[in-house]
């Protein structure tokens, strides 16, 4: 599944766009070396995130899948985008996230939201 895939480098990515939106208005400061940093923490991201995001990719999407059979509205890739960013800003406030570090807030739910979509198939009838 290419969401189990995305989901660590897609973490990452926003991860780092919230710190980055936190600190405005002031500057960004850019360093050479990010050229390398950033790029090498994808890589890691994309070789260790399908190990941590395999089992809740795939409940999710299983879970979703028996819905959408038996529910026609859950059919709609839409409703799997809104039913996963549900899910990752739920898991965040349970583990007191949504409170304190909006950037991992952010991180969780944009990153569930973006597996979910991905997770989505065509359910015919």
């Amino acid at each position: 599944m290419q969401a189990i895939l995305v989901a660590g480098p897609a973490f990452m990515i926003a991860l780092g766009a919230a710190s980055f939106y936190l600190r405005l208005p002031e500057p960004i400061a850019f360093e050479p070396a990010m050229l390398i940093v950033g790029p090498t923490i994808l890589l890691f991201a994309l070789m260790f995130g399908p190990f941590i995001s395999c089992i809740p990719v795939l409940i999710g999407a299983t879970i979703m899948d028996v819905i959408s059979g038996r529910l026609p509205a859950f059919r709609i890739r839409a409703v799997w985008l809104l039913v996963g960013l549900g899910i990752g800003w739920g898991f965040s406030w349970i583990i007191g996230a949504a409170q304190e570090v909006a950037e991992l807030t952010f991180a969780l739910t944009a990153t569930s939201g973006l597996c979910a979509w991905l997770s989505h198939r065509r359910v015919t009838d």
